[in-house]
């Protein structure tokens, strides 16, 4: 099998492992940009988060035609993602109501259904950032 089918095959894995995630980040950033435009935080959350996602899928088809990108995209998409990441809290209030547990379980459930694109997205990081000489084939 070649390089390029095994990495498209590691980049579909991930990806379907991870398309409970992706949909529901983009349900939320799409949702976030149409229904909250008199909430310019909102917005902003809805914009990192197609970024972020934006970014991610262009590093996996460089990866996949094993072209480097440099540090741009790559510095782009992880701010993006950490920013989007961050804000969550501003843009949907904590409930008073409720308690750090269900804060936690809704986090770590969020967390383990996009782990393997988080994965995906710090081993693509390593590869485009790093100088072609340093990475062993």
């Amino acid at each position: 099998m070649s390089l390029s089918v095994r990495r498209l095959a590691v980049v579909l894995v991930c990806h379907l492992l991870s398309g409970w995630a992706l949909l529901a980040s983009l349900a939320l950033a799409g949702g976030l940009m149409v229904m909250e435009r008199r909430q310019p935080l909102a917005m902003g959350v809805g914009v990192l988060v197609l970024l972020a996602w934006v970014c991610h899928l262009s590093m996996s088809l460089s990866w996949v035609l094993d072209r480097r990108m440099g540090r741009g995209v790559p510095g782009v998409g992880t701010l993006a993602a950490l920013g989007s990441a961050l804000s969550w809290p501003w843009v949907f209030p904590w409930d008073a109501r409720s308690d750090a547990g269900e804060l936690l379980a809704a986090s770590g459930l969020g967390i383990v259904l996009a782990l393997p694109s988080v994965l995906l997205a710090l081993w693509l990081l390593r590869f485009h950032v790093r100088r072609p000489g340093r990475l062993a084939r």
